[in-house]
């Protein structure tokens, strides 16, 4: 008889099946997927706010498969495994990427540290065990980058004066603890179509802060979306109202903005509640910050899969 599992935390596919013994996730994830409707298995519902319960999964009981060989031989069997696919991209206040920063990536229950630079496009891969839960991450920003802030917004990067050299300056640790798989949907009933949890969760990840991710439309939560609305000139549109997430305008714009591969150029100049000139992007991922300005959140974004998804992607 089928295990019933209640999606929580930081569920992903690939996590819940390795926790159940399955080395490949699609087993799982075709036993439930015609009941769930989630566009991606990767982001399911986790009923860790006040809305409800999160998406449960019917994990299907171990089936055994006949072989035969001779006796008084020796039988290799492999077992394949799958593996997880972790991208991150981060960006600077003006949602520029930023380029070529060094970072360290930890992840629980791995010894290795991953190290390396970004890319151009502000990009982090790594392959990681299906398991993974969470990670910490370290960019090491320049001070020019940190200061991306003040010189896209017209204020000066300095008020030091021309004739007094600049003193040096080095490079800006900034720490982001993620969730591998810790972002509920958007665009879809989860648990109904405004997706509250989710869009918060969205929404601090950008810089907009929505306090506590409670799955309520208070009025923290709906200045951040209105916030949002202005940034992109969403308010005025058909069947927008400031700072309701509805689906068909605010809700398909963050999804671009925050998990599609790349962020739609904003209409005018750049805006961010982050102060610290960057902003982290990896898919399907949550987390806070440290060790910079308290104002910056990680964002989750999946550049065709960040996911943290499964080496395999469904159809």
């Amino acid at each position: 008889m089928p295990t019933r599992h209640v999606c929580k935390q930081n569920d992903h596919i690939s996590k819940v099946a390795d926790q159940y013994g399955y080395r490949n996730w699609q087993t799982v994830w075709d036993a439930n997927k015609d009941r769930l409707s989630r566009s991606s298995p990767n982001t399911l519902y986790k009923g860790r706010t006040r809305a409800g319960n999160g998406d449960y999964l019917d994990i299907p009981d171990p089936s055994t498969l006949p072989a035969s060989g001779g006796v008084d031989a020796h039988h290799p069997f492999t077992v394949g495994t799958d593996t997880l696919q972790l991208r991150v991209r981060v960006f600077k206040d003006d949602m520029t990427p930023l380029k070529n920063a060094p970072y360290e990536l930890r992840v629980a229950g791995i010894p290795t540290t991953y190290t390396g630079n970004t890319t151009d496009e502000g990009l982090i891969e790594h392959e990681l065990r299906a398991g993974s839960a969470t990670a910490v991450l370290t960019v090491q920003m320049s001070a020019e980058d940190s200061d991306a802030t003040a010189s896209t917004s017209g204020a000066p990067a300095s008020t030091t004066p021309a004739s007094t050299p600049a003193p040096r300056r080095g490079a800006v640790p900034v720490t982001w603890h993620l969730e591998i798989g810790g972002l509920n949907p958007i665009k879809e009933s989860a648990p109904d179509e405004f997706c509250i949890s989710g869009v918060q969760q969205r929404m601090n990840n950008i810089g907009l802060n929505t306090g506590p991710i409670d799955g309520l439309l208070g009025p923290n939560t709906r200045a951040a979306i209105g916030a949002f609305q202005r940034m992109y000139g969403l308010l005025g549109q058909p069947g927008v109202e400031e700072g309701v997430p509805d689906v068909s305008q605010t809700q398909t714009k963050l999804y671009d903005f925050h998990d599609g591969p790349t962020p739609p150029a904003l209409p005018g100049a750049a805006a961010s509640s982050s102060s610290n000139g960057s902003t982290p992007s990896g898919g399907n991922t949550s987390g806070t910050p440290s060790g910079a300005s308290p104002a910056t959140n990680s964002r989750g974004q999946t550049p065709p899969p960040v996911p943290p998804r499964p080496a395999r992607t469904p159809p």
